[in-house]
């Protein structure tokens, strides 16, 4: 059974998707950026790593054959505060791009994504989410 929300862990990012080229150099141009990378293969491993942690950006590559998306999404919006994943989507694949959006994608990025369009969706996604981390309401203690 999945474990509460919890905070997200700031500049932490979950990169879910196949081994192949796209996964290590968007992962390589993430930790050039500061950011703290978990690459995973399948949404089990994803999940797991939710339960343990809370990325700030979870990337999610919509073409994985190993992926069950809405699983992996239905996991994220019950362990992450908002949680803001981002459809990784190749050229052509509208059907993946209409799934994610109503899995609840923070957004969609078309593969292949240029370094500046990957790293200006994160930082859009994590600005939203510390935004609300600061906005959010504690309710008073009693006493």
């Amino acid at each position: 059974m999945l474990s509460t929300r919890r905070p997200f862990e700031s500049r932490h990012i979950l990169l879910v998707g196949a081994p192949d080229l796209i996964r290590p150099l968007l992962a390589g141009d993430l930790e050039q950026a500061g950011y703290e990378v978990t690459q995973v293969e399948t949404s089990n491993a994803a999940i797991v790593v939710l339960e343990e942690r809370t990325p700030i950006v979870t990337l999610v590559d919509m073409s994985s054959a190993a992926l069950r998306p809405r699983e992996l999404f239905a996991a994220a919006a019950a362990l992450c505060p908002a949680p803001r994943v981002i459809a990784l989507v190749p050229f052509g694949h509208e059907r993946a791009r209409r799934n994610a959006l109503a899995y609840g994608a923070f957004c969609c990025l078309r593969l292949p994504v240029t370094r500046e369009r990957l790293l200006e969706a994160v930082s859009t996604a994590e600005s939203v989410a510390l935004r609300q981390a600061a906005t959010a309401v504690t309710p008073p203690s009693g006493g």
